[in-house]
């Protein structure tokens, strides 16, 4: 339909959206290729640079992909991001990034300062997803000190 009405743009949001459900449906080098394909469109854009870059680290991050390169996406798109929700998700790729490469200081820091939105955020649902992350984040830290 986008593509019939000439809006690249639009084509290329829904690549990223299709790329992203692709990704959580295990699907991983079709969601490559998908954000691979909207990549030329919505990086010529402010706005839609940051769409295209939360939606690339969170599939890297769910093909097991925990580089320095997926921290500096979401820490570009972090410095944009004024929705309090947002601020807490991205607190929660980071809270992965931090599980999975043993940053526990990091990820300690990272757990208070989302604990601190969260106290202002009524979504239980992005309550739920952030606890799970900091009880990892957490039994991972013990079993370490053990």
């Amino acid at each position: 339909m986008f593509k019939r009405a000439n809006l690249p743009i639009q084509v290329a949001k829904s690549q990223v959206s299709l790329a992203f459900l692709y990704a959580i449906s295990g699907r991983l080098d079709d969601a490559k290729k998908e954000l691979n394909l909207s990549q030329k469109v919505l990086l010529h854009n402010i706005e839609n640079k940051y769409v295209f870059n939360i939606n690339k680290a969170c599939i890297h991050l769910l093909s097991g992909n925990f580089s320095n390169e997926i921290w500096t996406l979401l820490d570009d798109v972090e410095k944009c991001t004024r929705m309090r929700f947002d601020q807490i998700a991205i607190i929660i790729n980071k809270l992965v990034l931090c599980i999975e490469t043993s940053d526990y200081v990091k990820g300690t820091y990272l757990q208070n300062k989302g604990l601190e939105l969260l106290e202002l955020e009524s979504d239980r649902h992005i309550h739920a997803i952030f606890y799970y992350n900091c009880f990892v984040l957490n039994k991972a830290i013990a079993s370490w000190s053990i």
